[in-house]
């Protein structure tokens, strides 16, 4: 351009980039020079920022679609506006002419040829004609290639175009350094993508390893500093995840094995003849047992919540024999404290509906025993109210204590209560509320409270209504103590109480059990003995029950096995299914569980 006596600005338009890249500008646009409100130079070394400006002030203030031709003093400016090819506006390509170097040709012909006017109007007119070819073919032509290149890398977001080389000079060693830099983002790019794809997929080992320079190398630095910190990340969670399950485990095996012993020795002692005072006293130290059961359940369930694993099991229930036996378990309590306790349901609900009971039930314990914990004058309301045909609301209302706003914002968090004073004076963890929020959001609910300090709190929570028909073969009430005199059992138990308690557990069933202590005694016995049955702890010294449980499976001994573990989580219950067990009965159990499972493989 320069040989021609010609300069070229290119400008781009601000809100066309902005609106492009979602409000911010790319790192390389963001460092270009500004030249007014509405335009950035495309290149501060290509392009002279000074005359970039001075033009600017030509520019029509309104969007115009056809190029435009601007007299000048000394000049004649050339205006093209730029569209993509979804015609959006991006820029301008001003084009500016000396005014002299036309006019001293002009005037030498004029004067050479003063005698043939005609003649020279003709030459005149060839040679600015000629002039527009040449500008038209050798700069215009690369300049709209540059610029329909530049076009669509923007429009598309791909740096895979290549911009073709007309010539050698100065334009095409831009054109060259154009294709280098578009070469090396879309290598960039392409690397970024495919370690961030591997991470993605757990691969922390990929690095971007390309040779880059500049803001490249800075984003290559920063990535690889991503990936590492991710992998160390990745690998401590690792390790804590399976300390935790690990010391889960362990805690919930070393408690339910006490407890278990506690709460069937007092089920054996509850069918003894006992004095008032004496059953009394069985049933608050069977109710300990029990909050003590819950509360390790509660431990369980959070642990279930946090890693994403608890599960729902959707069956049709009788929703009116659910709140009912629930309102009689609660009554004594009620009554105990001089409360009321009120229920009721809309008759336009169902009397069966698809839920989880075991889920549901729980819910509706927490909220309920909560109200009467934190009541001490007036009464208890349970209500089921129908809205809309799709969805059903729970309501449980107190004239307890209330919770203040402030408490109200933390109630629902892990190990929460409304202050120190109440977990102090009522006891409990805070993990109640946490759970049945949780749970009432994996069965599609909501979960709310409206409370006033001092004068009680009302619990929602609302489920997809969904009724359904009775169950074809409801499940029939039957005696706990069937008589199995013919069978043979082998019980695998290391734990002294849990074997006394198991044993005079089938004793209820005249069931004589053999007993091994750990599973190389069972392996031995099976040797020369065969049974109908065997109880399998999991957890013995020596060998465990799983061990145990492959080697007689690689024996081809069939004989049914279930599972007698204080390991209560469903990835336990897999296990033991897994290494060959028939069933599973978690810890503690009380005579009629054991009444289930006998009925399922001795019958």
């Amino acid at each position: 351009m320069e040989n021609d006596d010609l300069d070229w600005i290119l400008l781009l338009n601000k809100d066309s980039i902005l609106e492009r890249f979602s409000g911010r500008y790319p790192p390389v646009l963001a460092q270009l020079p500004s030249i007014n409100e509405h335009y950035l130079l495309a290149h501060s070394e290509w392009f002279d920022v000074s005359l970039a400006q001075n033009l600017a002030t030509y520019l029509p203030n309104k969007l115009s679609n056809e190029p435009r031709v601007t007299y000048l003093d000394q000049a004649i400016l050339y205006d093209f506006p730029l569209f993509d090819r979804s015609g959006v506006y991006i820029g301008r390509s001003l084009l500016l002419g000396y005014k002299t170097s036309i006019k001293s040709r002009i005037d030498n012909v004029r004067s050479a040829t003063l005698l043939l006017i005609a003649a020279t109007l003709f030459v005149v007119t060839c040679v600015v004609a000629l002039l527009l070819w040449i500008v038209n073919h050798r700069i215009l032509v690369p300049v709209k290639h540059i610029v329909s290149v530049i076009n669509e890398t923007v429009n598309l977001g791909r740096f895979s175009q290549q911009v073709r080389v007309y010539r050698k000079d100065e334009l095409g060693v831009m054109t060259q350094n154009i294709n280098r830099l578009l070469a090396n983002l879309e290598r960039a790019l392409a690397e970024s993508n495919q370690v961030m794809g591997q991470l993605v997929l757990g691969n922390f080992e990929q690095r971007i390893v390309g040779n880059y320079q500049g803001d490249l190398l800075e984003m290559k630095k920063g990535i690889n500093a991503a990936a590492l910190e991710l992998k160390n990340a990745h690998s401590k969670a690792l390790h804590a995840s399976k300390a935790k399950s690990q010391f889960l485990a362990n805690m919930s095996h070393e408690i339910r094995t006490p407890i278990n012993g506690v709460i069937g020795m007092l089920s054996l002692l509850e069918t003894t003849p006992l004095t008032t005072e004496q059953a009394e006293q069985v049933h608050l130290a069977m109710r300990s047992a029990e909050l003590l059961l819950g509360l390790v359940n509660d431990i369980l369930d959070f642990s279930k919540i946090e890693a994403g694993k608890m599960s729902l099991d959707m069956t049709p229930v009788d929703l009116n024999d659910l709140l009912t036996t629930m309102r009689s378990i609660f009554q004594h309590l009620a009554e105990n404290k001089k409360l009321a306790l009120i229920q009721t349901i809309d008759p336009a609900i169902s009397g069966w509906v698809k839920a989880d009971p075991l889920r549901l039930r729980q819910v509706l314990n927490n909220l309920v025993s909560n109200a009467i914990k934190f009541t001490d004058v007036g009464q208890v309301t349970l209500n089921v109210h129908l809205l809309d045909n799709h969805r059903i609301r729970f309501e449980v209302r107190d004239s307890g204590i209330g919770i203040s706003e402030e408490a109200q914002e933390r109630l629902f968090q892990s190990f929460s209560q409304a202050d120190n004073s109440t977990s102090r004076k009522y006891g409990g963890t805070g993990l109640g509320l946490m759970i049945s929020k949780e749970l009432i959001t994996l069965m599609n609910g909501t979960l709310w409270l409206e409370s006033t300090l001092g004068q009680g709190s009302c619990f929602y929570f609302e489920l997809p209504y969904i009724p359904c028909e009775a169950p074809n073969n409801p499940t029939q009430a039957r005696c706990p103590f069937t008589n199995y005199a013919d069978r043979r059992v082998l019980l695998v138990e290391d734990n002294t109480v849990n074997q006394k308690l198991a044993l005079k557990l089938l004793e209820k069933f005249n069931i004589e059990a053999a007993l091994a202590e750990n599973g190389e005694e069972a392996i031995h016995l099976l040797e020369s003995e065969t049974y109908d049955l065997i109880l399998m702890d999991c957890q013995m010294p020596i060998m465990d029950g799983f061990t145990a449980t492959r080697i007689i499976r690689q024996r081809d001994i069939l004989t049914p096995i279930a599972a007698l573990t204080a390991n209560a989580s469903e990835d336990d219950r897999k296990a033991c299914l897994a290494c060959g067990m028939n069933d599973y009965l978690a810890k503690p159990y009380n005579a009629e569980k054991l009444s289930e499972l006998l009925q399922r493989w001795l019958k």
